[in-house]
């Protein structure tokens, strides 16, 4: 390994924990529009194609896990979109549980949003 380069090459996954994986996968679909890619029915996890090399992995939790309380302390996901306004409508129109848009219009602009588990994740423009 070269020494400019770094250990690892890209983020691979990312690890949502779901209470019901069947229902938090539906709702991925319809409200997000990601599509399933690998499924493994073992484990309780679906892998979903988010675009690009990075992949959001929804995993139920087993017997007696509890979903960690969410906030902005902690660790959560962003998702860049081109085009800010059309996203947070969207999600509204679906019934996203959205915060407003924060930011400066051409500048860096971003927007918080729930799953149906209280999962907190961003959506982010720039240019």
């Amino acid at each position: 390994m070269n020494k400019a380069e770094g250990l690892f090459t890209k983020i691979d996954t990312v690890i949502v924990r779901v209470r019901e994986l069947e229902e938090a996968q539906a709702w991925y679909e319809e409200k997000l529009g990601f599509r399933a890619g690998d499924v493994d029915e073992k484990e309780r996890l679906v892998v979903l194609n988010v675009g690009g090399e990075t992949s959001l992995t929804i995993y139920e939790l087993k017997p007696g896990e509890m979903i960690a309380p969410q906030s902005t302390a902690r660790s959560y996901p962003i998702f860049y979109t081109g085009d800010i306004q059309t996203a947070h409508r969207l999600l509204s129109e679906r019934g996203v549980e959205v915060g407003s848009i924060e930011g400066e219009p051409g500048g860096t602009q971003w927007f918080a949003f729930k799953d149906r588990d209280g999962n907190l994740f961003e959506v982010c423009h720039y240019q």
